[in-house]
């Protein structure tokens, strides 16, 4: 290799590169050191690997190699240092092969054309966009290498589930909220309960406080005075008979993106005999898991708090707690949804239920039940019944209508999927609602009764096999109802009000979600009957990792009994040895314990700093030593411990790299928080608390897991939080809707969802209703951090902008009321109208024929009738004009009396939907629907257009 490096084509673009091996694919623990030390070597020379997956390209050395490594910062590139041609490394690749293969002397026609091919393949599906052949040079990974053991560590999942969406099956007897009854219902009181839940006419009861002995005597304390007799939620600790002990494993490579670079950590997996194939990379923590929940009445929203804490024996690293902090610390750079919810999957939890799960079991109604609520569907829809086919035409051609559209702006592009259903449907509806003209006109009322019939049939058969899945599987399930009620047969089926985890997906089957559901026993099934005014995406019908948006971290570094041996900040030995050997000169005077002492108690006195620091001055300077020429290494190894508080704030874990000012915006302790020994923080989605000696986490350690003082406030800014989302959701669908023209809610909905979105603003967000300043505090910055109040007061203003669309809404619906009673006013002037002119026609100008069809219309009365009276009082020239006009079209027109009054009814009819046609395309303003595309085209955004490119070779 160091031959090829030689060969430099230009001065100054000279690319050297090495290779070198992953750690974790090894077997032995000394090839794992040695791989892992290279690694290190590497990165001190701020080195960079190719992403892409690199084989050595030889068929006769069998070494097992994995990073191409090249060095931008030692060999001074000028341009773009981090980002690297791919045809430059093929070019290197294929001569390396060459030497590899067959010595300097090689040809490249002598090499393997199958590997190349294989990495020139691989380069270019790793490339940094399609379109360029550049690469994107990562950092080189690093080992692990934390400080730190935590005995007292606890992390808070709070998973937030609300329970209008979602309805829990499986709570036990002791967390009943429904009020208490007295008396058992009977067999009728039971059936009209099924029957008010068919009907959507079930009451909402005030959910009963159910208190528990750990968590209610500090619930209550925290409330205000106001909050005391009537409390707007409560805290309670939920039993797990089956223990608490859980394993977690968590993977040994970690990748993430800081500042534009992509970084990878890893920890070395336990030495074993395996082949890397067989190879599981994770490794295995011993924790114990705490389960409560806080139930808010006015919202129905359970922010259940899910608390890991370590095995005391061996505690927990910085770095590992880190990893659980990514859950609700906030995406970093370059992670999408989807990304990082991949790497949330990769960490799995086992906890033994000791039974199978049940996820896939229905619940089969008993046949009474199952009687009693048939019947109420049946009723409902012989009641709807008439309404609603009043509304199907109405409905079917604005349905039609824009599926039509839509599909012909689907045409456009040639990949979109455009099915012909919709483009069909339109016109048959149109030549269905057509057919009482045509009746009208002709006078053919049986042909035109069957035209109009057979295109129905289509109309529905079209929309049978449009949605014909839907129409199966609700045909299935009520044959199954009545299979099971009739004894025919014993399938299970859905009653309609929920739908199971089955239909939508089901979470990771180790994840959080999976744990959470293990340890409980408790399913949560979307309410198919709620409906809001936004789409809720399939996969958002389940619980998943996105109902876990905040949590709490609480670490103590003290001794409860103040002794050092019971001190709960243990010190890495690996670490701490090498240390200890670095710094041998400076610390020579002093024993290994003497050292760890001295440590100790710089971190007491930096909790001291902190507290004694006047308001305004920087929290890191009083946390960090900032004095760099007098700075020893106790000091240094002390400093580490907050720099880690940061990493696990932020969930980042090159926290070491960090500098005053970025420790001042991370650790912003809150004033009213801060103690000599302690401080709080609120982050993003997390509040922390760091501390030595906490009595209060002492006391709930077995049992929540952490403080009540910290759960409790939490818990009010996670419910605020979803509340005031889920408005800010509900609105902006609304508004999106009627700006666009495409709500289908009539103005009564509109209003009824106006009150529930001012509900949810005014009465489920709470207000600060702690009693005591340091709750305070968390719920006052934890608004403001967080964005709570400011998507609560945008919200407001979006309900001024919705309540001016409701009553444009209105205006328009009072203008269509007085164009509907116009055109019926016409309509009736015109029947009117329409019966003079066929009594004139049959009466005065007919000849012939017994009845009505038969006679003949005779044009030479007409100079004898009423009208030739007003046609000789018409100038001459006029008259004359008139009178060759009419010579020419006499032989066009109808020659039956009854079948002219008709043609003359006609003519009325188009010179009327001519006239507003041409009116409507003079002056727009007259039309609404023109006036509503136009305010949408203002409302629009253009977007640049992008040259087209092709991707590079």
């Amino acid at each position: 290799m160091e031959e090829l490096n030689r060969k430099n084509p230009k001065a100054g673009e000279l690319i050297v590169f090495h290779e070198g091996t992953d750690p974790l694919s090894l077997n032995t623990g000394e090839g794992q050191k040695t791989a892992a030390a290279i690694l290190d070597a590497f990165h001190g020379l701020q080195a960079r690997y190719v992403h892409f997956p690199y084989r050595r390209p030889s068929e006769i050395t069998t070494a097992e190699v994995h990073y191409l490594i090249t060095f931008p910062k030692l060999l001074h590139i000028r341009k773009e240092p981090y980002i690297l041609d791919d045809r430059r490394i093929m070019a290197f690749l294929t001569e390396y092969a060459g030497f590899l293969n067959h010595g300097p002397a090689g040809t490249p026609e002598n090499l393997s054309a199958k590997k190349l091919e294989a990495l020139e393949n691989d380069l270019k599906k790793y490339r940094y966009s399609p379109y360029y052949p550049f690469h994107y040079l990562f950092n080189i990974p690093r080992l692990e290498r934390p400080k730190f053991a935590y005995k007292r560590a606890a992390v808070c999942f709070e998973i937030t589930v609300d329970e209008d969406y979602f309805f829990p099956e499986g709570f036990t007897p002791e967390d009943d909220i429904r009020p208490a009854v007295s008396k058992e219902m009977n067999g009728f009181g039971r059936a009209m309960e099924w029957v008010k839940e068919e009907w959507d006419l079930v009451e909402d009861p005030k959910a009963r406080v159910r208190n528990c002995d750990i968590a209610h005597s500090t619930e209550t304390d925290l409330f205000a005075y106001k909050y005391q007799s009537d409390p707007p939620y409560f805290t309670k600790y939920y039993f797990l008979p089956k223990g608490n002990q859980v394993i977690v494993r968590l993977p040994l490579k970690f990748h993430f993106t800081s500042e534009g670079r992509h970084e990878t950590y890893y920890s070395l997996p336990p030495v074993s005999d395996l082949t890397p194939e067989d190879r599981v990379l994770s490794r295995e923590l011993k924790m114990e898991v705490h389960l409560s929940y806080t139930y808010f009445i006015p919202s129905n929203v359970r922010i259940w708090h899910l608390v890991l804490t370590p095995d005391e024996t061996d505690g927990i690293s910085e770095l590992d707690i880190i990893k659980f902090m990514k859950y609700f610390s906030g995406s970093q750079e370059n992670e999408s949804e989807e990304k990082k919810r991949g790497v949330l999957e990769s960490i799995s939890f086992h906890y033994d239920t000791g039974e199978q799960n049940t996820d896939s079991k229905e619940v089969i109604p008993g046949r009474f039940e199952l009687l009693v609520r048939m019947i109420a569907r049946l009723l409902l829809f012989l009641w709807q019944l008439p309404v609603r086919l009043i509304r199907l035409p109405f409905k079917s051609i604005r349905k039609s209508q824009r599926s039509f559209f839509d599909a012909i702006r689907k045409f456009q592009y040639r990949e979109s999927h455009v099915s012909l259903i919709p483009i069909l449907k339109f016109p048959i509806i149109s030549g269905v609602i057509f057919m009482p003209v045509y009746a009208l006109y002709s006078g053919n009322y049986e042909t035109a009764f069957l035209i109009g019939c057979l295109l129905a049939a289509v109309y529905l058969l079209l929309s049978v096999f449009q949605r014909g899945r839907q129409i199966t599987k609700k045909a299935e399930n009520l044959w199954a109802q009545v299979g099971h009620l009739l004894h025919i047969r014993e399938t299970p089926f859905i009653i309609p009000k929920t739908e199971s985890p089955s239909v939508t997906g089901t979470p990771s089957s180790n994840g959080l979600i999976r744990l959470f559901q293990n340890l409980t026993g408790i399913r949560y099934l979307f309410q198919e009957r709620r409906k809001p005014e936004f789409d809720i995406a399939k996969e958002d019908r389940v619980l998943s990792l996105k109902n876990i948006r905040s949590g709490i971290i609480e670490i103590d570094t003290g001794a409860p009994n103040g002794q050092e041996d019971d001190n709960l900040l243990v010190f890495q030995q690996e670490r701490f040895s090498e240390f200890l050997n670095k710094h041998a000169e400076g610390l020579k005077d002093k024993n290994e314990e003497k050292v760890r002492k001295e440590i100790r108690e710089k971190i007491a006195e930096s909790y001291k700093k902190l507290y004694d620091k006047e308001e305004g001055d920087s929290a890191g300077e009083a946390l960090i030593s900032t004095d760099e020429t007098d700075r020893n290494p106790i000091e240094e190894y002390a400093d580490y411990v907050f720099k880690a508080y940061c990493g696990i704030c932020l969930g980042i874990f090159d926290y070491d790299r960090m500098g005053l000012e970025e420790i001042d915006d991370t650790l912003m302790p809150l004033e009213e928080s801060k103690t000599e020994q302690s401080f709080q923080a609120l982050n993003r989605g997390v509040l922390a608390m760091f501390g030595a000696e906490e009595d209060v986490m002492n006391t709930f350690w077995r049992t929540l897991g952490l403080s009540p003082y910290l759960i409790i406030p939490s818990a009010v800014l996670a419910n605020n939080d979803y509340v005031s989302l889920d408005a800010e959701k509900r609105l902006d669908a609304l508004l999106n809707k009627l700006k666009e023209d495409e709500s289908d809610l009539s103005i009564p909905q509109l209003i009824a969802s106006r009150h529930e979105i001012d509900d949810l603003l005014n009465t489920n967000i709470l207000s600060n209703v702690f009693h005591y300043k340091t709750e305070q505090g968390i719920y006052r910055n934890g608004m403001e951090s967080r964005g709570i109040n400011e998507r609560i007061k945008a919200s407001r203003e979006k309900l001024e902008q919705l309540d001016r669309e409701i009553n444009t809404k209105q205006d328009e619906r009072n203008s269509r009321y007085q164009r509907r009673i116009q055109i019926i006013v016409a309509i009736v002037g015109i029947i009117n109208f329409y019966s003079i002119i066929r009594d004139f026609y049959l009466d005065e100008l007919s000849t012939g024929g017994e009845d009505k069809q038969s006679k003949m219309i005779d044009w030479g009365k007409l100079n004898d009738s009423w009208a030739g009276g007003i046609v000789r009082r018409i100038p001459a020239f006029l008259r004359d004009l008139f009178s060759s006009f009419w010579e020419n079209i006499q032989p066009f027109l109808p020659k039956k009396s009854l079948e002219m009054a008709h043609f003359t009814l006609f003519l009325i009819v188009i010179s009327v939907v001519f006239w507003q046609i041409i009116t409507n395309a003079i002056d727009p303003a007259r039309s609404s629907r023109m006036m509503a595309w136009r305010n949408r085209r203002k409302r629009g955004h253009r977007l640049p257009k992008v040259k087209a490119m092709k991707p590079a070779d």
